[in-house]
């Protein structure tokens, strides 16, 4: 059959995208050109994909302006506790004390709320990605074996020592 084969001199391609939006303008410029035959393509995946991206990236918008209030409660919490100290601080200033030692208290209130600070919002993430990776595969479950959700001990890795790190600092 090998003369009788129309197939013989085709060739198979697969095409992967960066950004889903486009895959549609990808598509027709594909079909455009001269002795394609077929083009596959799954709109669905592309649309669920899309409202995807943009569930995250409005949650991402959420989470940034729950630590951006979070750390303005934290910062006027400290300067609140300065500011009614003021006369113990005079007070400890009369009798000799030294500005290290003065400064200390502050310190460590400061290291404590800003552990506290970075801990819950680590601590709703945790729950926040885990319930949204399981609503996402169970909702949407065309994208099964197409998306792999990274682990959560695995971003947690990076993410607890970064996030307790600039709540100490």
């Amino acid at each position: 059959f090998k003369d009788d084969n129309p197939l013989a001199n085709s060739s198979n391609y697969q095409v992967y995208l960066n950004d889903i939006t486009k895959q549609t303008e990808l598509v027709n410029y594909i079909q455009s050109l001269d002795h394609v035959r077929k083009v596959n393509q799954s709109e669905q995946a592309s649309k669920t994909l899309g409202s995807i991206n943009k569930l995250v990236s409005y949650i991402s918008i959420a989470v940034i302006g729950i630590l951006l209030v979070i750390s303005i409660f934290l910062i006027n919490t400290v300067s609140m506790g300065i500011s009614v100290r003021k006369e113990e601080i005079g007070i400890m200033k009369y009798i000799g004390a030294t500005d290290a030692f003065v400064r200390l208290p502050f310190l460590l209130e400061g290291i404590i709320l800003g552990v506290i600070g970075a801990a819950i919002p680590l601590v709703c993430l945790f729950f926040l990605y885990s319930s949204a990776v399981e609503f996402i595969l169970t909702k949407f479950n065309v994208l099964t074996g197409i998306v792999d959700f990274i682990p959560i001990w695995q971003i947690y890795e990076g993410l607890i020592p970064m996030g307790l790190g600039l709540g100490v600092g």
